[in-house]
């Protein structure tokens, strides 16, 4: 877990209504506590989170391709291509191979996945 996602997660525990923390300390009493950390925690204390934990995964998954820069100064794609990712083989196909139709395709369907990505977050975000 990222750091900006246990802060958005611990500022959503902070304002969990206190009827949710009840009923999660009432399933987790019974005789079967492994049962109810493993299947009946999550279905309580996870609804109540849902909203955070959406936030942060699109989140993640929009800053996911603003990798170019770490990975290009680090490992330079990796041993073996290991650890490229989509911004840094649009790099290498257009300036290395010079291959600039597929970079430019790469590159087209890298903006068709942020702008889903950031139009699905916009409308978590911004209420109607």
């Amino acid at each position: 877990m990222t750091a900006d996602a246990g802060l958005a997660r611990g500022a959503r525990g902070r304002r969990s209504p206190a009827l949710e923390a009840e009923a999660f300390r009432v399933a987790i009493r019974g005789a079967w506590v492994g049962f109810a950390v493993v299947f009946v925690a999550p279905a309580v204390g996870l609804p109540s989170l849902h909203g955070v934990l959406a936030t942060v995964a699109l989140l993640d998954f929009i800053w996911t391709f603003r990798a170019f820069d770490l990975v290009f100064v680090m490992t330079g794609g990796g041993p073996i291509n290991s650890s490229q990712v989509l911004a840094t083989s649009i790099y290498f196909n257009a300036f290395q191979k010079f291959q600039f139709g597929y970079a430019s395709a790469e590159a087209v369907a890298m903006l068709v996945l942020l702008m889903v990505g950031s139009l699905v977050y916009l409308r978590r975000a911004v209420p109607p």
